[in-house]
């Protein structure tokens, strides 16, 4: 098992990342017919993992401004080394995403991550029911 599946091994699935170096899983609760879209991009030179994870629900009209300007802070998050918010390409669904290094990290510090990107998404996803 090299690194990059170690850090991920906390999710409780087979990982194996393709030949283009990504991995991807559907975050499902016990209980529920569908879950969060977890992907992962290996950067080996960097010894980093891109990390995103995508809404259920999708953007939908009558969303107001209030919506518009917290996404449009969040967006520039990782500026500041911190989560960013965008939208899949080809979809309407919220993708909240976050660059980190393995190089130094404790074997639990990418499933910490992955933690607060899914606190990010069904955050989303409530914003997105509410309006």
């Amino acid at each position: 098992m090299d690194i990059f599946e170690e850090a991920l091994s906390g999710l409780g699935v087979d990982i194996r990342f393709d030949s283009e170096h990504l991995f991807s899983c559907e975050l499902t609760p016990e209980g529920e017919s569908s879950g969060l879209y977890l992907s992962a991009y290996r950067d080996l030179e960097a010894m980093s993992l891109r990390l995103s994870v995508l809404t259920r629900n999708e953007l939908h009209d009558g969303l107001d401004a209030s919506f518009w300007t917290t996404f449009s802070q969040m967006a520039i998050g990782p500026l500041r080394g911190d989560v960013g918010v965008g939208v899949l390409e080809g979809t309407k669904n919220i993708c909240v995403y976050q660059v980190i290094s393995l190089a130094g990290k404790p074997q639990y510090y990418a499933m910490q991550i992955i933690e607060t990107l899914i606190d990010f998404a069904e955050d989303w996803e409530r914003k997105l029911s509410v309006i």
